[in-house]
């Protein structure tokens, strides 16, 4: 409103491949600083770069303090869920954190599974899809390769828990991202210790988690004296899975994808689903707000795509040319199965995202792609067959009829995939937000500062000052 200044936002939003910092309320944003999500190969292990990572945060903040001064109120942090960090008593860091993709983890599944009757047992307990990088698996790796590790460490902490604390001094476990755990029991709200214990986790380490929209407390002092601040800024516990974030602006009994690194296609429900039909067709049950749980399929997305690309053009990169080429390809009538593990693991020079395309095209019987384009093809229209077979299952699990899909986050840019995906699956598709996370981030900042009433009328703002497009 005219002569009013509406408080500011801070959403640090931390995607598997990028951050940004990101300034704003629900009538308007502003991206203030980019970088990339840095990781690194050590060995035989890859890590997330932490403290690189972290600077880039704060000097993202420091360009927003500079420009918004006492305008912004509070900084919450969303990020990608199962990845995790452990300290000391002294809440210190005892270990690099490990990457999800890490191929530490694959053997893990099959050792944790051993203690029970079967996979499905073992997701009836969990309610979460039997992935290799869930932590349930990634622990058990640490636990097996590097035991003492729990002879001291006293907190765990997931990665966007562990920036929360780097700002506020709070240590504490935010429910969304503790759901991705697989070791999370949704009809309790708190962890599941006889899990924990089974597995021969010190269960001391976890703390009860907190819902979605938490204060934790302010920044500490040493950062405001870094930003040459003076007034209360609040640290809030959001929506800290980046999922949980983004389909917080989408009403409620609708069917979505959160589409970037990786593709979540789902829909919310009131309670778990266990059934076998939800187990065999690879849904998991993570948490929402609301006390919502958020059944969702957890699919390899533009990470595969923008690794060839990498690959063959590198940075330098004329979108509107390469999506233009592609849109002349279309002809190419190849598709990939990116639900395949052999996707999951970064490019090497003996190993290659684009040579992991040709050959699963070529043992499906198409012919190998002659140009980038044909290769970004197969993948487009892989991902929009997924979403297609992913719906007619939510439909079949729920009793629901979709007619109208959402897709939000950066992946909503792609006209190609949106297009594909309205064909292929018969439904209306609104794309956008692309700055869905993010605004799902200060949607549940501003509802924990009192500055709206309900997510409902903070939806019905974002549905009027953000752009979408209709396929």
């Amino acid at each position: 409103m005219e002569g009013i200044i509406l408080k500011k936002h801070i959403a640090i939003d931390l995607g598997a491949t990028s951050g940004r910092i990101i300034v704003g309320n629900l009538e308007e944003l502003e991206v203030i600083h980019r970088f990339e999500s840095f990781n690194e190969r050590l060995g035989d292990s890859y890590y997330w770069a932490i403290i690189k990572i972290f600077s880039e945060i704060k000097k993202g903040l420091s360009l927003a303090f500079k420009k918004y001064g006492d305008e912004i109120v509070s900084i919450a942090i969303d990020g990608w869920g199962v990845d995790y960090a452990l300290l000391d008593e002294s809440k210190s860091l005892i270990s690099p954190i490990y990457h999800y993709r890490d191929p530490r983890n694959k053997e893990s599944v099959k050792q944790i599974v051993s203690l029970f009757k079967n996979e499905f047992e073992l997701w009836e307990e969990t309610g979460n899809a039997l992935s290799s990088y869930n932590t349930i698996f990634q622990l058990a790796a640490n636990k097996r390769d590097r035991s003492s590790l729990f002879d001291i460490a006293k907190y765990y902490l997931s990665v966007p828990d562990y920036i929360a604390y780097l700002l506020s001094d709070v240590v504490a476990n935010e429910k969304s991202e503790a759901s991705t755990t697989a070791l999370f029991d949704s009809s309790t709200n708190d962890w599941n210790y006889d899990l924990i214990d089974k597995i021969n986790i010190p269960s001391s380490i976890f703390s009860k988690p907190i819902d979605s929209g938490t204060i934790l407390g302010e920044l500490t002092d040493n950062l405001k004296k870094e930003f040459n601040i003076s007034h209360s800024v609040s640290i809030i516990a959001t929506a800290t899975h980046d999922t949980a974030s983004a389909i917080s602006i989408i009403e409620d009994n609708s069917v979505y994808i959160s589409s970037g690194t990786w593709s979540l296609i789902g829909t919310n429900l009131k309670e778990k689903s266990l059934s076998k039909l939800t187990f065999d067709c690879g849904f998991t049950n993570e948490c929402g707000i609301n006390n919502e749980i958020t059944l969702v399929k957890n699919v390899m997305g533009m990470w595969i795509s923008n690794s060839i690309i990498k690959e063959e053009l590198g940075d330098k990169i004329n979108w509107k040319e390469l999506d233009e080429a592609t849109i002349k390809a279309l002809d190419y009538k190849g598709l990939i199965d990116p639900l395949d593990e052999v996707y999951l693991c970064p490019s090497c020079s003996n190993n290659t995202m684009k040579d992991r395309v040709r050959n699963q095209l070529i043992e499906k019987g198409f012919r190998e792609p002659s140009s980038i384009e044909e290769y970004l093809v197969a993948i487009y229209r892989g991902l929009a067959d997924v979403y297609r077979k992913s719906i007619s299952e939510l439909e079949e699990i729920t009793h629901k009829k979709f007619k109208k899909l959402y897709i939000v986050g950066g992946g909503s840019k792609n006209q190609i995939i949106n297009q594909l995906t309205a064909d292929l699956c018969k439904i209306k598709v609104q794309a956008g937000p692309v700055e869905a996370t993010a605004i799902g981030n200060i949607l549940i900042q501003e509802k924990a500062l009192n500055l709206i009433k309900t997510y409902e009328s903070g939806r019905t703002l974002i549905n009027k000052n953000y752009e979408t497009t209709n396929y």
